[in-house]
């Protein structure tokens, strides 16, 4: 598929794609109508309770992995570990001056 530029746009009547989101993930436009209707569609299913149910499920799901990858580089390489936890203090020291 490729992606149509706004300057490829056509001012003819079979354009009337543009402007929605089958616009923007059918036909691969990114002109400003197709990106603000894509915008909109999923800021609505994001509310909706299947979205948010959605995106429960996948925050669980990659906090898993985020956890098993963590606990792997800690059993394997704790030298690593070592110097991100001295990284994360350092952030959060500095992230607390300032209250």
């Amino acid at each position: 598929m490729s992606i149509i530029l706004c300057e490829d746009r056509s001012p003819e009547p079979e354009d009337k794609f543009h402007g929605s989101l089958y616009g923007y993930s059918g036909k691969g436009c990114r002109c400003a109508e197709c990106r603000e209707a894509a915008r909109l569609y999923a800021q609505k299913y994001r509310r909706s309770d299947k979205g948010s149910k959605a995106a429960r499920k996948s925050a669980s799901r990659n906090n898993f992995i985020r956890q098993e990858a963590l606990a792997w580089v800690r059993q394997n390489h704790p030298e690593v570990i070592i110097e991100l936890e001295g990284r994360w203090n350092k952030k959060l020291d500095n992230s607390t001056v300032g209250q």
